[in-house]
């Protein structure tokens, strides 16, 4: 297990090999990014330090499966959970961009991945991909 801390935000992750060819992992992150910035955006507005810093949280569970010369695959399941994330909005009546950050955005899922002997790889979301997995 590694857990790291940065910048007062904790980081960990585990690996556990439970066969030759079968691995379970799992990771746990916080962080924290300024919005603020010291050089102009495209449009020329500098975002100052009164907009506060982007938050999140995520995590992630998945398996891989490594038989050598034969198949590789992964199935992973994750979550995304972010505040004061830095949006832009075209306003039509001063006909320029506004910043802001939104309340809240998420993102939740899973993903695959698989890769026989001599074949392409695949990947992506069962429901939206050729994958079987």
């Amino acid at each position: 297990m590694s857990v790291l801390t940065l910048n007062g935000r904790p980081r960990a992750g585990l690996v556990y090999k439970w066969t030759e060819a079968v691995s379970l992992y799992g990771s746990y992150t916080q962080s924290l990014k300024p919005t603020s910035t010291i050089a102009p955006l495209s449009s020329g507005v500098v975002i100052d330090s009164g907009v506060l810093p982007e938050q999140a949280t995520s995590w992630e569970l998945g398996t891989k499966l490594d038989l050598p010369g034969s198949m590789t695959g992964s199935l992973a399941f994750f979550n995304i959970d972010k505040k004061n994330v830095l949006v832009s909005q075209y306003n039509d009546v001063t006909r320029q961009t506004d910043w802001r950050t939104s309340g809240r955005a998420s993102a939740r899922g899973r993903r695959c991945a698989s890769r026989s002997a001599g074949s392409r790889r695949c990947t992506g979301r069962p429901a939206r991909s050729s994958c079987r997995c």
